[in-house]
């Protein structure tokens, strides 16, 4: 192959194949998580396609009955869910998310 044709290969510009993002794998991995019939609030769901990283956060009770705010990341490229830690949440914080945030949607 010549040098022109090596040069105008390399000039070839491929559009970015355009795809919706679909949040369903990284919500199946954390409803794995919950309890059955357990309330979970989807607080946060944020795709960030530079990376292929979905951000999530929900609230849901904690062990000793108070809510709690917990963070998890989805890696679309490997298919892992990290859990990023979690904060408890006030009464007041609480009622907020549960007057205007959706319940998470359980399989």
């Amino acid at each position: 192959m010549s040098d022109q044709a090596v040069q105008q290969a390399s000039q070839l510009q491929y559009p970015a194949p355009q795809t919706t993002p679909d949040p369903s794998e990284a919500r199946r991995l954390l409803s794995i998580t919950f309890n059955p019939g357990e309330h979970v609030w989807l607080v946060r769901e944020q795709h960030e396609p530079t990376h292929g990283l979905w951000h999530l956060d929900v609230a849901q009770q904690g062990g000793f009955g108070t809510w709690l705010l917990r963070r998890f990341r989805y890696d679309e490229a490997t298919s892992v869910l990290y859990f990023l830690g979690e904060e408890a949440l006030s009464d007041a914080a609480f009622a907020a998310i549960r007057a205007s945030r959706p319940r998470f949607p359980m399989p």
